[in-house]
């Protein structure tokens, strides 16, 4: 006789979370080239700024703080106002071609990582907002209240 199908609601629900924090669909990847990247880092202090997110989308905002070494930008960060409000966040590393960054959003499930791509060149990664920075924790409760 067929044993008749006993998934539990918590083996259905672990499955669901772990399709939900699967990787990205490859389209959600954009390769940050060195002719991107010349153009993030030559934005001055107080200057607008564009960037393109993958699959097309675009982000615009203001630079707010920039950081120099030798004359030449390292660091880039600032708010944005497209296409949502938000913030970035860009530096080069030490090694050739190499930068980290973050771009996230003041509200949605959505964030972008940049992550050395398989040939080593950085790309700006579409991922879940929790798997970018921490957010909307609890308060650890204050010692009197112990």
């Amino acid at each position: 006789m067929a044993k008749a199908d006993d998934t539990s609601g918590s083996d259905l629900l672990a499955a669901k979370e772990t399709e939900s924090k699967s990787p990205p669909a490859e389209s959600s990847a954009l390769k940050m080239t060195q002719a991107m990247q010349d153009e993030l880092f030559a934005e001055g202090n107080g200057s607008p700024i564009h960037f393109a997110l993958p699959a097309g989308g675009h982000a615009a905002g203001r630079v707010e703080m920039i950081r120099q070494e030798n004359g030449r930008t390292v660091m880039v960060q600032g708010s944005l106002t497209a296409p949502r409000s938000g913030r970035f966040f860009f530096q080069l590393q030490s090694t050739p071609g190499s930068m980290v960054g973050t771009v996230v959003f003041d509200e949605g499930d959505v964030a972008y990582s940049v992550e050395p791509g398989a040939d080593g060149t950085p790309e700006l990664r579409k991922k879940h907002a929790d798997e970018v920075f921490s957010r909307n924790y609890t308060p650890a409760p204050s010692p009197a209240a112990r």
